[in-house]
């Protein structure tokens, strides 16, 4: 039982860390969302690649999932700062000022 806690709930809080949440509700949001990817990814990368249907948290594979979950931890904060450290996605909405006379009901001199 323990052992399946620490695989859960302990890699996601690197994450917090490196990206240095502050706020308590977006850390929350931040950390639990965190938990859900990372051991989405974990268990799409047992299943699937090391062909190990069913999970059973022995020790050994404790040790492999704890590991496992840190990289892929440590793979999404750092591309989660980089992206925001890198692009910078800006919405501008503008109003045509013609549409906006005709619509209206004015006319143009």
């Amino acid at each position: 039982m323990i052992n399946q806690i620490i695989c859960l709930f302990i890699p996601s809080i690197i994450a917090l860390y490196i990206n240095e949440q502050t706020e308590l509700y977006k850390g929350i949001r931040y950390y639990l969302m965190h938990v859900m990817l990372v051991n989405l990814f974990s268990y799409i990368i047992t299943v699937y690649i090391f062909e190990q249907p069913y999970i059973e948290f022995t020790y050994m594979f404790t040790i492999k999932y704890l590991i496992l979950s840190i990289m892929i931890t440590l793979l999404m904060a750092q591309t989660e700062k980089q992206y925001i450290k890198y692009l910078n996605v800006e919405v501008r909405m503008e109003e045509n000022e013609n549409k906006g006379k005709k619509e209206r009901g004015t006319k143009e001199n």
